[in-house]
């Protein structure tokens, strides 16, 4: 019986497919990495998640600052303003989330803001895995092996404690520990370990509750 042969036209088809199949192969005849395993080596290589922005502290359009609430106010830049987009303020204290509005396709003039900054008590952290806090974890430690030192190894600045006994924590280099002391009011101090991914540059969480009778002393609190 007679086999119905291929027209022309799709003959030369599947030969182009088969030419092109070949010259996308790698040479030593293995298949071609797949998306997930690219990402997977750039994870192994740079040990970051491949799909986490970069933190480049020259160029981040988005910070985390705690400070004076003065700090958390619109702050002017070349071609472009920061704003608070996320603001937490009690008692003269804030944090919040700045961010970069270009009036142009400008990059974010970093420079601008860290000068503003830099006349009003305050700290900042890039935003580099997204423009909130992570949440965190306490956990309760006997004491600060040298609370004297917190202002140097420390960051005076990087705590802001809210009368309801949630807390927003940003962490710059010095803050290495990533502990804090806070007061109460019978005079006793806790001491807290904030448990964080290492990428973390700020962390929101709330204390445990104080003893009956007690409260936190709200305000400013230094981070180690």
């Amino acid at each position: 019986m007679n086999r119905p042969s291929l027209h022309p036209s799709l003959v030369g088809i599947v030969a182009l497919l088969a030419i092109a199949a070949a010259a996308c192969a790698p040479a030593d005849g293995t298949s071609p990495a797949s998306s997930t395993q690219r990402d997977e080596g750039l994870e192994e290589a740079t040990g970051r998640d491949a799909g986490a922005p970069v933190c480049d502290e020259a160029t981040a359009d988005v910070w985390f600052v705690s400070g004076d609430e003065a700090a958390c106010e619109d702050a002017r830049g070349a071609l472009g303003t920061w704003r608070p987009t996320t603001r937490d303020a009690e008692g003269g204290l804030a944090f919040c989330t700045m961010t970069w509005f270009p009036d142009v396709a400008a990059p974010a003039d970093v420079l601008a803001l860290r000068t503003r900054l830099s006349a009003i008590v305050s700290a900042m952290a890039p935003a580099c895995n997204g423009a909130v806090p992570e949440p965190a974890q306490l956990t309760e430690i006997a004491y600060l092996d040298d609370p004297s030192a917190m202002g140097t190894n420390g960051c005076d600045v990087c705590g802001t404690l809210m009368t309801n006994g949630w807390m927003k924590a940003i962490f710059p280099a010095e803050a290495k520990r990533r502990a804090f002391e806070v007061s109460m009011t019978n005079g006793v101090s806790r001491a807290f370990q904030i448990e964080t991914t290492p990428s973390a540059t700020a962390a929101v969480f709330r204390l445990p509750p104080p003893p009956a009778g007690v409260s936190y002393v709200p305000g400013r609190i230094a981070i180690r």
